[in-house]
């Protein structure tokens, strides 16, 4: 093995190391052979049901082999292209992102295929690439950094590599220049039929970026995907059926503009809370916002209390919005978008739901790439006001609703990002927004827990002491007296549980939540409740309600 390596890679203790991890690696390569010897001589002595699991299981393996490698060759393809097209001092924002989870993806699935003998050239690749790493550690002479993992030589379940792969795969699908294939689009149909929630939902979503582009959408017919797409949208989990939803808009786009001369859509960031085939035309749009950590699929859905009662069928629920059933049979089910089952058929008004989503976190750590964690609440604002421009709003009157950070995003698109956002906008409703800071952020980012935390940007714009705040939300005043926005705000009374420390606390006391404008209410909700109503008769979901009939009764009066 020793002399195939090239001779520049062999220098200083990277001799022994070759030793050292030649032994782990062939240890590990030589027990999985064994795996497998014994596999084969153990069905030969059993009954004809073992021999049959034994076959099916090889079978999976083998299937699974060709998923992993599939996926590797595409994203090998992104990388090598990547590298031979842009220079790192000139990655932007986006760029920087998209190429640190397509490494993180291609070496997950490198590893998996490695271990197994499918990988041209197998561990001489790996350990080339650690050694020349090792070595450049001992040659900066800095010895008290931690030195170079041997994380590349574990061996990776399938379920961390196609997971991985898969996610790479969806962070590329963002790009207008992601290429599609057959062969990717057939390996995105298999990995549906079999995996978990979380793979399938990825896929789904990778799915509905693609289907934005009308020249793909041959390609996605060809390869059977609408058949996928219909069988998703039907599931009670919002976890596939929104992705779904998505993606057969994107689809069947009847031509809509919302910039002249391009087809509504609905890009990454933006989910419709519409069923597919409905044809009703909206006179306003209901905007959600979620918070830190939340996301279209989950943060407005009904109070986890209530999960006793079976999920909304997409029947009853079709039923519902179209008027075919009376309203009162939500409530004998699980709703996972109240304002969808609850609102929209209880307004009389046609209204058109979206929820946008983006990633976020209280922290910076491993396996999240680091600029995401560096990213401003302005840039991201902007970054949705597109998304959304781009889905058609601006083109009604808009109703926002905002939980948390979401409140602060919806008055960054309000008044500081250009377009109609802020014109159209005629109500804004925020739980537990922390317009003036919260005390808790103040708090994680200050001292010696600053440093133990990791604070992500967006945590540490949410100080009490951040000038930028105060600019914002009177730049938003000034957009509400201007344009007569109404405004309901209703702030949480009760403590959540922080479980790292096993303390209640107030994320957004009410000094620090209230606008000093419009309506404001104190409720007895926590933090994190407070967007999560246990039925329709509670008084968040009453006083949001009651709020919105008085705005739709002004706009149409």
């Amino acid at each position: 093995m020793i002399s195939r390596l090239p001779h520049t890679v062999l220098t200083k203790f990277g001799v022994a190391a070759t030793f050292i991890v030649g032994a782990v690696v062939g240890t590990r390569v030589r027990r999985h052979k064994e795996v497998v010897s014994h596999t084969v001589e153990k069905g030969n002595g059993n009954t004809l049901a073992r021999d049959k699991e034994e076959i099916k299981k090889l079978a999976r393996q083998e299937k699974h082999k060709k998923i992993i490698s599939k996926i590797y060759r595409n994203l090998h393809a992104i990388s090598s292209a990547t590298s031979t097209t842009t220079t790192t001092a000139a990655l932007t924002t986006d760029q920087s992102v998209l190429n640190f989870y397509t490494e993180l993806g291609k070496t997950e699935c490198e590893q998996y295929l490695a271990v197994r003998g499918h990988l041209p050239g197998g561990w001489e690749v790996v350990m080339k690439d650690w050694l020349t790493t090792a070595d450049d550690w001992m040659a900066a002479g800095e010895l008290w950094t931690p030195p170079t993992s041997l994380n590349n030589f574990k061996s990776s379940m399938y379920s961390e590599a196609v997971l991985a792969g898969v996610r790479a795969l969806w962070y590329r699908s963002k790009e207008s220049s992601f290429i599609v294939t057959p062969e990717l689009l057939q390996t995105l149909c298999e990995v549906v039929e079999e995996n978990s929630t979380k793979v399938k939902a990825l896929v789904l979503k990778t799915i509905a970026n693609i289907s934005m582009w009308e020249e793909n959408h041959n390609l996605l017919h060809d390869a059977g995907v609408k058949s996928i797409l219909t069988g998703c949208a039907c599931s009670e989990e919002s976890l596939i059926f929104l992705p779904a939803w998505r993606a057969l808009h994107n689809w069947n786009s009847n031509g809509d503009t919302s910039f002249p001369g391009e087809r509504t859509i609905y890009p990454e960031g933006v989910y419709p809370y519409i069923m597919p085939g409905d044809s009703r035309e909206a006179e306003v749009d209901i905007v959600l916002v979620h918070g830190i950590r939340g996301g279209a699929e989950w943060t407005f859905r009904q109070h986890d209390s209530a999960t006793t009662k079976p999920s909304l069928t997409q029947h009853i629920r079709s039923l519902v919005l179209t008027g075919d059933s009376d309203t009162s049979v939500v409530d004998q089910h699980y709703s996972w978008c109240w304002p969808l089952d609850w609102l929209d058929p209880s307004l009389h008004v046609p209204t058109r739901v979206l929820a946008v989503s983006y990633e976020s976190g209280w922290q910076g750590g491993e396996g999240q790439c680091s600029r995401e964690s560096c990213r401003t609440i302005a840039e991201l604002s902007k970054e949705l006001h597109i998304a959304l421009r781009m889905a058609g709003v601006g083109q009604r009157p808009i109703v926002w609703i905002g939980h948390s950070m979401g409140g602060l995003i919806i008055k960054h698109m309000m008044s500081e990002c250009e377009g109609e956002l802020g014109k159209q906008s005629a109500a804004v409703v925020f739980l537990s927004v922390p317009h003036h800071g919260s005390p808790l952020a103040t708090i994680a980012t200050s001292g010696i827990l600053s440093v133990l935390l990791c604070p992500t940007n967006e945590v540490c714009e949410m100080r009490i002491d951040n000038p930028e705040l105060t600019t914002l939300h009177q730049s938003f005043l000034q957009l509400v007296q201007e344009q007569n926005v109404a405004v309901l705000t209703l702030n949480e009374t009760k403590p959540t549980l922080h479980r790292p420390t096993g303390y209640d606390v107030l994320f957004v006391p009410s000094q620090f939540g209230d606008p000093g404008v419009g309506e404001f209410c104190e409720v007895n909700a926590t933090h994190l409740d407070i967007c999560k109503p246990l039925d329709r008769n509670a008084e968040v979901y009453q006083r949001i309600f009651t709020f919105l009939q008085e705005v739709l009764k002004k706009i149409f009066s």
